[in-house]
């Protein structure tokens, strides 16, 4: 509508809802690129989300020539011995990609507690006592100021 029929922009804006910075966008894309220009295209990632194969080649070495070891160590040996930043995150990532990650061991049950009985068999043998304890500044009981203190203080700083 800009550039075919020459609208202006206020009005362009007014009819559309759209402001005057997404219509200048819009015009500049489609000088540039023509169409394609204002096609959508989703936000390319920022960060670095592939891992170097060498690193990657370093990491499955390192874990067939010593299959105890768990990705936490190999990071540590990689960041130690070879200067490589690598998380024990990714160090996972890369065994379980290479089916090199065995499964944790599921922890064993422990037996239920049985349950225990206070009861004496013979006098004497249980006691029992309350513990009430109170840190010192509760303990103190402070003294409320009578009217004569007040009032002397009340003149100090009057005068």
């Amino acid at each position: 509508m800009y550039l075919e029929e020459q609208y202006p922009v206020p009005l362009i804006c007014s009819e559309t809802g759209v402001g005057k910075p997404t219509i200048s966008t819009w015009v500049r894309k489609y000088r540039s690129f023509g169409e394609d220009g204002l096609r959508y295209k989703a936000p390319e990632s920022r960060r670095k989300s592939a891992v170097n194969k060498a690193v990657k080649t370093q990491i499955v070495d390192i874990k067939e020539a010593h299959p105890e070891y768990g990705s936490r160590r190999i990071s540590d040996i990689l960041k130690r011995f070879f200067f490589i930043k690598t998380s024990p995150s990714t160090v996972h990532k890369t065994l379980s990609d290479k089916n090199l990650v065995e499964k944790s061991r599921p922890k064993p049950k422990r037996n239920p507690l049985k349950p225990r009985f206070f009861e004496p068999s013979t006098p004497n043998q249980l006691w029992q006592s309350d513990f009430w304890w109170l840190p010192r500044a509760y303990r103190r009981k402070k003294k409320k100021p009578d009217s004569s203190q007040l009032n002397g203080n009340f003149r100090r700083l009057k005068a």
